[in-house]
């Protein structure tokens, strides 16, 4: 199993961008989304398990050999592990890439592991090509996942959950002062593998178009009572949200520094 360091990183930030969907290397433009649409899943193999390995096996079957290891003791009950795979319908790529599976749609019943657990994706990858497993959203966007290692016969990623996101919901009455009730949303997830020249990715200037000052946060992180350390990832997911989500592109919307500061300076009272 083979990990190219250097290429990992120019990867990651071409799913954003150059390769995948065609962007410039202009730094204020952002690079467009990569978008697949897949056609209706269809199960492979299913396993109820507290930790292990779950593999789907089947002569001629291009995901022949895909693979989940489980730790023991990952969750305080057993889960139920359900692979899929569903043909892709059309793909938003540029012409240096290529899709390299279909669709796998994997599942366990939702919930956050205690422990790291891996997935082995077996491929045909070029010896000039670099491969990265992508999570798709419903809407098609994707998401690169952590990357252990890959050959030429198969690509290995690592997760603690199988769920497209968790999300705080808003609409449930609290008491005040009281905590946003956390909903797991989705129990599955999507996931496509996608490979590019490697020589090509190194070749190419890479941007995410994030500028600090513009659109990050205007206020310190001082931490709070509840995290004396600071609000790290706080901080960096309400950033990496509103930049994803409401990119500027010249059209208008405003930048996350100093928009939801009602006074302009620390005290923030009815943000």
């Amino acid at each position: 199993m083979i990990l190219r360091k250097p290429i990992v990183c120019a990867f990651g930030i071409a799913a954003c961008g150059a390769w995948v969907a065609g962007c410039s290397t202009t730094p204020e433009v952002q690079p467009s989304q990569p978008k697949i649409v897949a056609g209706a899943p269809v199960q492979l193999v299913s396993q109820t398990m507290d930790g292990g390995t779950v593999t789907y096996t089947k002569s001629g079957d291009s995901l022949s050999g895909i693979a989940i290891t489980v730790p023991h003791g990952s969750y305080s009950s057993a889960h139920t592990y359900t692979i899929s795979e569903a043909p892709v319908v059309s793909s938003h790529l540029s012409a240096g890439a290529h899709l390299l599976t279909p669709m796998i749609t994997i599942s366990n019943g939702g919930g956050v592991s205690d422990s790291v657990f891996t997935v082995r994706v077996p491929i045909h990858l070029a010896s000039t090509d670099f491969a990265l497993a992508f999570s798709a959203n419903d809407d098609g966007l994707l998401e690169a996942l952590p990357l252990l290692g890959e050959d030429s016969a198969s690509i290995t990623f690592a997760t603690t959950h199988f769920e497209h996101s968790n999300i705080a919901d808003l609409n449930v009455p609290r008491t005040p002062g009281g905590k946003a009730q956390v909903q797991s949303v989705f129990g599955s997830s999507n996931v496509i593998v996608l490979a590019a020249n490697a020589a090509s990715l190194m070749g190419t200037s890479q941007h995410t178009g994030f500028r600090p000052g513009t659109d990050d946060w205007e206020f310190p992180n001082i931490g709070s009572t509840l995290t004396p350390d600071g609000e790290c990832m706080g901080q960096t997911l309400g950033m990496i949200w509103y930049y994803y989500n409401n990119p500027k592109n010249g059209v208008g919307k405003p930048s996350l520094w100093n928009l939801l500061d009602n006074d302009q300076i620390f005290p923030t009272p009815n943000i």
